[in-house]
């Protein structure tokens, strides 16, 4: 919850390999497939340095530029729910939620 002097968090840039996907509200879900890559940016006035928790294995955070990248890997299927704050006394921290799934299979046409 924020107050009147804290703004939350942004999330800008949020995309994965195949379609660009804007999350303007952060209880919004994100939707990754297995081995996809997902990447988006944190940004807030007056950060310089971010921090995060819950942060998945084989996912990289930049904690001064607010980059997060991930290539969910075979058995991380699920919710995975990312906190992300940062230094500046005026902005709230914000949890993104990422849906990871298998991608579809692929059907190959033999005839």
């Amino acid at each position: 919850m924020t107050t009147d002097k804290e703004a939350p968090l942004n999330l800008v840039d949020a995309k994965a390999e195949s379609d660009l996907v804007l999350l303007t509200d952060p209880t919004e879900q994100l939707s990754a497939a297995v081995d996809q890559r997902l990447s988006f940016t944190i940004a807030g006035e007056g950060a310089r340095r971010f921090n995060v928790s819950g942060l998945p294995r084989h996912a990289t955070f930049d904690v001064i530029e607010g980059r997060f990248s991930w290539r969910p890997r075979e058995g991380q299927e699920g919710v995975w729910v990312i906190t992300f704050a940062s230094d500046a006394e005026m902005l709230s921290p914000v949890s993104v939620r990422i849906h990871v799934h298998r991608a579809p299979a692929k059907v190959i046409d033999l005839r």
